[in-house]
């Protein structure tokens, strides 16, 4: 006989599996505009790779400075809390 499952409990998902769902679910969405687009894909000209590769070390950067700025501001807090 089957158990009833707890309709309270709270299930997490990995980030991994998470991460897999996006990847896929992003090529999925590439392949359908692939099709749908067909010839009229002039406007994706403007994607390039290097501008591609610029982005993400843009990107890049500007995550590390925001967690960089974070966790001098969390060092600061420590400091006067112990003072």
């Amino acid at each position: 006989m089957k158990r009833k499952a707890n309709q309270n409990a709270q299930t997490q998902v990995c980030s991994q599996c998470l991460l897999i769902r996006y990847f896929i679910a992003t090529a999925i969405a590439v392949v359908l505009l692939a099709l749908i687009a067909g010839e009229n894909t002039k406007f994706l000209g403007m994607f390039t790779p290097g501008r591609a590769s610029v982005a993400i070390v843009l990107g890049g950067a500007l995550m590390a400075s925001v967690k960089i700025w974070l966790w001098r501001r969390e060092m600061n807090e420590n400091v006067a809390e112990a003072d």
